[in-house]
């Protein structure tokens, strides 16, 4: 496993090399353990001034490490490629909860949704201060507990974010009546059909009243597909790599994004391929 892991993250940082991010920093609106939280970021920005649209990527419960950074690398440079600033957002590291902590119980996967809800919101906050940003077309994607968040953000009251994708998220996540969600922001749900930890029964059942609602269900893939990390066991639960559903899922939420940009925005962005499952 470590082997091919490691042929990985070099394949990784191979096609990331020249993507260099500037780190940002900026105040939690939420206390942890009574203390105050500057959270921390990676910004991605695309050629010219801009006004460009933003990507929010958002780690899963394992937090930012080497292989999660490396895996949204490589959709921040999808996003980049595709004309968006991108900020890759940092929620453990700066609360001192990294390594797989708040896998571990369910009650810090609740309590994380909750927090890195408002983190969401301060660091869309963020990006609206930036000059180069369009503020009306601002999108998030999350990672497991991240894809959670994406859920909850989909369903804010005020569309806060102009669509958002959810990879391998817990579906529990939603607000529902009689199967039914009622959504404020588009919504695209990319899962794994033999993922044993947040299995897809419940995002596949789910219907939307109002917005879009759609689901890719990968059905060789596992838990974390997108990740540059051979399948292997964590926290009790399959993981790993499926190049065939990373690259096309990529492409599904580019396409999913682009279609949802305000008119205006779409007329101005670069014509780029959009890639696609080999």
């Amino acid at each position: 496993m470590r082997s091919l892991t490691g042929l990985l993250l070099l394949i990784v940082a191979g096609l990331a090399e020249a993507l260099v991010p500037v780190t940002v920093d900026f105040e939690a609106s939420t206390p942890y353990q009574s203390g105050t939280v500057m959270l921390r970021g990676e910004l991605y920005r695309p050629e010219g001034k801009g006004p460009h649209p933003a990507v929010l990527l958002m780690h899963g419960c394992g937090g930012l490490t080497t292989v999660v950074r490396a895996g949204l690398k490589l959709h921040a440079d999808n996003f980049v490629r595709h004309g968006f600033v991108v900020l890759t957002l940092d929620s453990f590291g700066p609360r001192g909860i990294s390594g797989g902590w708040v896998c571990a119980g369910l009650d810090r996967l609740s309590a994380a949704r909750r927090y890195r809800t408002t983190d969401a919101l301060d660091a869309i906050d963020y990006l609206h201060s930036l000059e180069d940003v369009d503020a009306r077309n601002v999108f998030q994607l999350g990672q497991s507990n991240g894809a959670s968040v994406s859920i909850r953000l989909a369903q804010l009251r005020d569309r806060r974010f102009r669509a958002v994708a959810a990879y391998y998220p817990w579906c529990g996540a939603f607000v529902k009546s009689g199967g039914i969600a009622r959504l404020a922001s588009p919504l695209i749900v990319l899962a794994a059909a033999q993922d044993d930890w947040t299995h897809p029964a419940d995002c596949v059942s789910m219907q939307s009243s109002t917005l879009e609602y759609k689901v890719v269900l990968y059905p060789n893939a596992h838990h974390s597909f997108d990740l540059p990390v051979a399948v292997h066991r964590f926290q009790g639960h399959t993981v790993g790599h499926n190049a065939e559903a990373a690259v096309d899922s990529r492409g599904q939420v580019v396409r999913f994004f682009l279609y949802h940009l305000t008119e205006d925005r779409k007329r101005s962005m670069p014509t780029v391929s959009v890639e696609n499952s080999s």
